[in-house]
């Protein structure tokens, strides 16, 4: 009995060390977080006269990184391996307007971002050379990605032993229908329009015709852009990109310079001569470099007036039921966002920034309807990312405005159902599922029969009703009619440049532009920014902040692990969609490279 007295002392004694010495943590923090962030207000005389802003770039590159972890970052100096978009951008402006900044140097040979989010930060560096600075770029290793970001510098360098990829894009789809033969275990699929492919994975071993067109103008509509780009800026014929493109010229980097899509071969040191030589010191000097956190102590030219402000909403991930957590977007905390903003007279306008595949029917519809009464109060602009498709396009249909960028993947106007049926695998192993119901149709589904009858039909109603609702919501918003929206729904996805075309965007623009829009429409010269949703600095988001610590490591694995693993990922997180029913979701994992 003594025994466990003294276990169960010992036990809670140190649960209750452990607290206490989290709650010092937090105390530590805290004060640590006031001290960096009075003692920031007074750091603009601390960067040189003759500098350069060092960007690297070689991270996972989201529209915004939680607030939460760049504090941790700032004040334990951890590297969580991924920079918001909002950052870079902002960055890059502060770098432009500062007279104590005379280049950039880049290194992005491999990011892990978006093309719309790498379009975005070539643009930014497009200005800031129309300021009369410099862009020097450097790297060991070039993607496609990469390459295409740093093909806007003044000077590009690779390492003479480094590796260079520039070869067209491909989109790759994975087909599921034998794996689910043999092993018993498949997904039934409920689906409507023809080009609504999101359950094709499930049901067939290979591409449909309809999938494999959209696929193709997507691809081509993306590449095109990237070609008339990496052309002028490295003076070059877009027919000549094409070709060694086509026959792989550009193989080994040797051959790259060749071409003239690079400049030079040189190590890491023989790169920073070259950037010492343009800012006129010596070899023996240092360079003065401005890291990404320290460009906020550069001179800001935006406004900040606090009377007149944008809010800046991120919708980020697949859309939920409920509340949403870092990387999704939760109905009712999305909602409750949306609310705040439109009780705040501070928020003159609204810039709704979505980067998502779409995800539950009815979160998205509950979504739509809040962004609606939103508009009642204040001007509405959507601002599309990467992907606003399917349950992405749903919540954006409504706003006042829609911009996009030319390789913005959208559309998908459809719905999709799927549950689980085992009944094969678990009759090959022995397990036999027994019913007994007051009805006929009491038994709707069981993953140990598959889905009946009686509810596969009701299910067809109820997608049919989904659809109609869909359809009615974008012609509202888009002012056309249902015949109009259908010719372009069926679930069929759109390039950015597509879809202004056919009149599912109104501009091309990437979230910058949006906020001038927001502000145009609301009447607005002077104003500051607001960015949302707010987290709060509790227990659980210092917890969960420091375990993006491991994430940010592992998702740094060698590049295929890395693409197999999010591959994965994205397949296990619409399989958590089955829960909130029918569903408006991108019908496949797109990996364009």
């Amino acid at each position: 009995m003594s025994f466990f007295r003294v276990f169960l002392a010992s036990f809670f004694g140190v649960i209750t060390a452990f607290l206490l010495l989290f709650v010092v943590f937090l105390f530590v923090l805290g004060a640590l977080s006031a001290f960096v962030s009075f003692s920031s207000k007074d750091t603009t005389s601390s960067i040189d006269d003759n500098s350069v802003l060092s960007l690297n770039l070689n991270k996972v590159i989201r529209d915004r990184t939680s607030p939460i972890e760049e504090e941790l970052m700032d004040i334990l100096g951890l590297d969580f391996g991924q920079v918001g978009l909002n950052k870079i951008t902002d960055a890059i402006e502060r770098a432009r307007d500062d007279d104590r900044i005379k280049g950039l140097v880049l290194k992005s040979g491999f990011p892990q971002a978006g093309w719309t989010q790498i379009a975005t930060v070539r643009d930014a560096l497009e200005d800031f050379k129309s300021s009369g600075k410099f862009i020097y770029a450097h790297d060991e290793f070039y993607t496609q990605r990469g390459y295409y970001l740093s093909s806007v510098a003044d000077t590009l360098a690779v390492h003479p032993m480094g590796i260079f990829s520039f070869k067209g894009l491909v989109a790759e789809v994975l087909y599921y229908k034998d794996i689910q033969d043999k092993y018993g275990i498949r997904m039934e699929i409920i689906r409507n329009g023809r080009y609504k492919s999101a359950g094709e994975p499930y049901l067939t071993n290979q591409m449909s015709p309809e999938n494999r067109t959209q696929l193709s103008e997507l691809l081509f509509d993306i590449w095109n852009g990237l070609r008339e780009d990496i052309a002028e800026s490295r003076n070059l014929t877009e027919n000549r990109i094409d070709q060694m493109a086509n026959d792989l010229e550009a193989g080994i980097v040797q051959e790259a310079l060749a071409l003239g899509l690079i400049d030079t071969l040189v190590n890491k040191e023989g790169f920073d001569l070259l950037v010492k030589e343009k800012l006129g010191i010596q070899q023996d000097d240092s360079i003065e470099r401005v890291s990404l956190n320290e460009s906020r102590s550069l001179n800001r030219v935006r406004s900040t007036n606090v009377d007149h402000r944008i809010a800046v909403v991120y919708a980020q991930g697949i859309i939920l039921l409920g509340d949403g957590f870092e990387g999704t977007i939760g109905s009712r905390s999305i909602c409750k966002t949306l609310r705040t903003i439109k009780n705040r007279k501070s928020v003159k306008g609204v810039v709704l920034r979505i980067n998502s595949p779409g995800g539950s029917a009815l979160a998205s519809e509950i979504i739509w309807q809040c962004v609606e009464d939103l508009k009642e109060e204040k001007p509405v602009v959507v601002s599309m990312g990467d992907v606003a498709a399917s349950g992405g396009y749903y919540v954006a249909a409504g706003a006042h405005q829609i911009m996009a960028d030319p390789k913005t993947i959208t559309g998908s106007i459809g719905v999709v159902f799927s549950l689980l049926n085992a009944k094969d695998f678990f009759d090959d192993i022995g397990i036999n599922a027994q019913h007994v119901t007051t009805h006929d149709n009491a038994l709707d589904y069981s993953p140990f029969v598959g889905i009946q009858s009686g509810f596969r039909s009701v299910q067809i109603k109820e997608m049919d009703k989904i659809y109609t609702t869909f359809k009615e919501r974008v012609a509202q918003g888009r002012g056309m009619t249902l015949d109009q929206i259908e010719e372009i729904a069926q679930g069929r996805v759109w390039s950015g440049k597509q879809a202004l075309e056919i009149g599912l965007v109104d501009a091309f623009g990437d979230l910058s532009l949006a906020i001038e829009k927001a502000a145009e429409l609301a009447e607005l010269t002077d104003y500051s920014i607001t960015e949302y949703p707010r987290f709060e600095s509790t227990w659980e988001s210092y917890f969960n902040a420091l375990q993006g610590v491991y994430r940010s490591k592992t998702s740094q694995a060698p590049f295929i692990d890395t693409e197999m693993t999010n591959r994965l990922m994205d397949e296990i997180d619409k399989l958590k969609l089955v829960q909130d029913g029918p569903q408006t979701v991108l019908p496949f994992y797109i990996q364009l490279r």
